[in-house]
């Protein structure tokens, strides 16, 4: 008995260059209970992101078309073969997923609740001992670094690293649909 509809879908974006989708769907409204009071994950939308399948053979969509424009006005009772075949060759297949974003965002934000309140716990000021201890705040001289150029075989790593997928993704900006 399932009372939400599929396809009542709020918003849609897309990412082109990297073949993304997401969609956002209404949560249904449910009763409260008393165990969900305290949990903070409940949301009002679902997130479904997609994730890039590749293709393994070559996949089409076909689709029937009957020949409407027929000059003379006869119908038969029979049924007509169709007279053309469309067919639209598939590059992408997206497979669509629930996103745990508010997870991640939910856990970033308890560790900066954490940074923070011990960070307020940290800033008492330095003692006379320690102003002692690190030179009375004189300048510290800092090595010379020498950096190499970057192997090929190192770019090419950099390149495939998850990072850089992850970075070169957020660069690109989200299309409304």
């Amino acid at each position: 008995n399932n009372n939400h509809q599929e396809d009542n879908w709020t918003s849609a974006r897309l990412k082109p260059r990297h073949h993304m989708l997401e969609l956002q769907q209404p949560l249904p409204e449910l009763p409260p209970r008393q165990d969900q009071l305290q949990f903070p994950l409940r949301s009002t939308e679902r997130t479904w992101q997609s994730q890039t399948i590749p293709l393994s053979t070559h996949y089409c969509l076909a689709k029937f078309i009957d020949d409407d424009d027929d000059d003379d006005n006869t119908t038969t009772t029979t049924a007509a073969a169709p007279s053309q075949l469309h067919l639209v060759p598939l590059q992408h297949v997206f497979q669509m997923r629930p996103s745990m974003k508010h997870i991640d965002q939910l856990v970033e934000q308890q560790e900066q609740q954490d940074q923070a309140s011990s960070s307020l716990l940290d800033e008492s000021p330095p003692t006379a001992d320690e102003l002692d201890a690190s030179g009375g705040g004189s300048v510290e001289k800092k090595p010379l670094m020498f950096k190499r150029k970057e192997s090929e075989r190192a770019a090419q790593a950099r390149l495939h690293s998850y990072a850089y997928k992850k970075a070169s993704e957020d660069a690109e900006e989200w299309l409304p649909l």
